[in-house]
Order: C-alpha cells, then sequence, then structure tokens
C-alpha cells in the first residue's frame, strides 16, 4: 500500500510514500505543476477521506531510509478526495499543485527535492475508524509504463517539462501514455537518473 491510514482490531496502521525529482533543468518560474500517479488497485475509502500531497525531506533523495519516516510536511501540496480517485488498475490520477506547493517547488535546494503522499486522517492527526488506502505504482516496477511523474509548466516559455523519477531509455516509450496535444516533444536533457521531456505548446 502506497498511503494508508487504518484501524484494524486496535491497531492502527499508517503508510507514506516518497518520490524524489530533480527540477534543475527548470530555470523559469512555474506556472502550474502536476502529479501523476498509477493505480494498482485496492483503494479503500472508510472514512471519506483524502489523498494528500505534502513535501517530504531525506538525508538521502535517492536512497530513502527508514528514519524518513516522520520528515513528511502536513503542509498540504495539493489533494484529491478519494471519492474522485480512479481505482482501475494501470489508470493514472492527477494531483494539482497549490501555489503552495508550486513555491516549495521553486524552494527545492538545487532543485532536487521529493514529494510525499499521505492518507487525509494521517495529514491531520485524526484517528481513522477503518481502512483508507491507495496502491499505487512505484518507478522500481518492472518497465516505465506505470511510473509516476511530475508535470511542470513554466509561465514564461508555456513549456511543459516531464520529470521521471528513475529513466532508461524506454521512458520515451511512456510518452504515449501522457496525452501530449502538442506537435513538438523532445528530449531535452538526462540528470542523473532523471531524463527530462519537453513539449513545447
Amino acid at each position: 500500500n502506497s498511503a494508508t491510514a487504518e484501524l484494524d482490531t486496535g491497531t492502527y496502521y499508517l503508510r507514506r510514500s516518497g518520490f524524489s525529482f530533480d527540477l534543475s533543468a527548470i530555470t523559469d518560474p512555474i506556472d502550474t505543476a502536476t502529479f501523476y500517479i498509477n493505480s494498482a488497485s485496492g483503494m479503500i475509502n472508510t472514512d471519506t477521506t483524502t489523498l494528500d500531497l505534502v513535501n517530504f525531506t531525506s538525508a538521502s533523495f535517492s536512497d530513502f531510509i527508514t528514519d524518513d519516516y516522520d520528515q513528511f510536511s502536513t503542509t498540504v501540496l495539493g489533494t484529491k478526495n478519494l471519492s474522485t480517485w480512479t481505482d482501475t488498475n494501470g489508470t493514472y490520477n492527477t494531483i494539482s499543485l497549490n501555489a503552495t506547493g508550486i513555491t516549495t517547488l521553486e524552494n527545492w535546494t538545487s532543485s532536487i527535492g521529493a514529494l510525499g503522499i499521505r492518507i487525509g486522517r494521517d495529514t491531520i492527526n485524526t484517528a481513522p475508524t477503518g481502512s483508507n488506502t491507495v496502491v499505487t505504482y512505484y518507478s522500481e516496477e518492472t518497465g516505465t509504463a506505470n511510473d509516476p511523474y511530475l508535470s511542470v509548466i513554466t509561465t514564461s516559455q508555456a513549456q511543459e517539462v516531464v520529470l521521471y523519477s528513475s529513466a532508461t531509455s524506454t521512458d520515451i516509450m511512456a510518452l504515449t501514455q501522457l496525452s501530449f496535444l502538442a506537435y513538438f516533444v523532445f528530449l531535452t536533457g538526462v540528470i542523473g537518473s532523471t531524463w527530462i521531456f519537453s513539449r513545447y505548446l
């Protein structure tokens, strides 16, 4: 489970997930940003809650550890009501970043940082009455067709930059998943394990 707030036979369970991105290829102010995450089915929404996007800090953005668990912020950078979550396996769900979220991206040290997801009951520290969970794909899964990614549109160039948290040469095949409504899509850079694809609007 990627994010969980659950009460099960008297025991509370909380699960959170983090996703790191390198934004150093982006030099212009950010206009909009959208986080895409792919359902692996299994969503439960007992408490009619939300999936919240928050900032997440780690000693190493390339190698998360158990001690990172308490480094998830409670400031919501974007949210999605689980009642609107599409739970079909292999279907992308989106969370649009709010103004605080965009500012957070622009203020990441060295343009590298991570976003985390928490169930709403976890974010506001309210006990769940039952199971609330989403199950999603990670970049560690075989292939890239279901990888989470961050789409960023800058203000001055009207350019969308798609950032994958891990990449191989097959990433370009994942572009068919993105429903680009533009004529030109380019591989514009490779930074470490991140491949940068851009479309010009």
